[in-house]
């Protein structure tokens, strides 16, 4: 029965809606899922959900590596990535009772912050004073010392059970970050193979969530993301390695935003322990989205601040929310259907 929901999400988490006329890819998704669903023969939100819930008791740490977009276009954040996050969080602290610290450069903080509480969680830096079901802020630093340095405190005091990236773009093969049509984002993000490859190295599970071939985890698949992808092998750079990341994960999910890979992972999270709290509504995701871009995020394919994720409009987040709510409430009943 799980693996017959984890299809059911998987299918409506990957649904593409990318422009006609566009320096975006169009009809890769199916593509990229299809490379990675190879890889594990099994439903991927099905999978990773399961997987997190056996590992992570109450009171275990977990780490998020969150924060995408860079300056000039997006001088703050882009708002994928920071909801699905926060998405993820929420299912952790309440459906497994887990202590979540949530990492991202220090240009996304106030954003971060305002999206947090926006769930209807609490907030606060490494050395605030904690509160009931509230996540932990920390800067991850941009320079590859400092990043490096920055994992191995991390790992050494939190000791996290997982360590979860989404929509967190990773280097490539040549060990330059890219963005999905090829351009060199190296300068303006932190390291997150950094903090993989250390906990690979500890025997530290990892989960990624990407959309574009380039997020930390997607490496998995990097032969195949090199294929499909336009800028998978060429790059718009000098450093001739493509956007491809090589950064691999234990567990990764494809998903059409990457936002809507946090929003299922929740939803699949709050069916398997039966936490309705776990799970976002349609009127948080709006709340979400409008403190994330309220606090200075962009919108990253139209690059202005509207209500819209990855260039889909509110109704339609909303909607893909709704219908991950009824999805696991349906799933979660029981029924002898006298028209049938």
């Amino acid at each position: 029965m799980v693996h017959i929901i984890g299809e059911y999400i998987d299918r409506l988490a990957t649904v593409e809606m990318r422009p006609a006329q566009s320096n975006l890819a169009r009809g890769v998704i199916h593509q990229l899922y299809d490379a990675v669903r190879a890889k594990y023969d099994s439903p991927l939100v099905s999978l990773a959900a399961s997987r997190i819930v056996d590992t992570v008791r109450p009171g275990d740490s977990v780490v998020i590596l969150a924060g995408a977009g860079g300056p000039p276009a997006l001088p703050n954040a882009e708002v994928d990535g920071i909801p699905g996050a926060v998405a993820i969080a929420k299912a952790l602290d309440y459906g497994l009772g887990a202590e979540v610290t949530i990492l991202t450069e220090k240009r996304a903080e106030d954003t971060l912050r305002a999206t947090v509480r926006a769930a209807g969680l609490n907030v606060r830096g490494r050395h605030e004073d904690p509160l009931a079901h509230c996540v932990t802020w920390e800067e991850s630093p941009i320079d590859r010392v400092d990043a490096a340095l920055h994992a191995e405190d991390v790992l050494d005091r939190l000791s996290p059970a997982v360590i979860v990236a989404i929509e967190k773009l990773a280097p490539n093969i040549h060990g330059i970050i890219h963005g999905a049509t090829g351009l060199d984002y190296d300068a303006v993000h932190t390291k997150p193979d950094e903090y993989f490859d250390r906990a690979a190295s500890r025997g530290i599970l990892t989960f990624g969530i990407g959309d574009g071939g380039n997020e930390a985890g997607f490496g998995v698949a990097h032969d195949e993301v090199m294929d499909i992808m336009p800028s998978g092998r060429t790059c718009l750079c000098q450093c001739g390695g493509g956007s491809a990341t090589t950064v691999p994960a234990d567990l990764f999910m494809v998903a059409a935003i990457s936002d809507w890979g946090g929003y299922a992972f929740g939803a699949m999270v709050s069916y398997l322990t039966g936490v309705a709290s776990a799970m976002l509504t349609p009127a948080e995701v709006e709340r979400m989205l409008r403190a994330c871009i309220d606090a200075g995020a962009l919108d990253g394919v139209l690059g202005v601040p509207v209500i819209a994720d990855d260039g889909v409009p509110l109704l339609t987040q909303r909607a893909y929310v709704q219908m991950l709510n009824d999805l696991v409430a349906v799933a979660s009943t029981t029924l002898e259907s006298p028209g049938h």
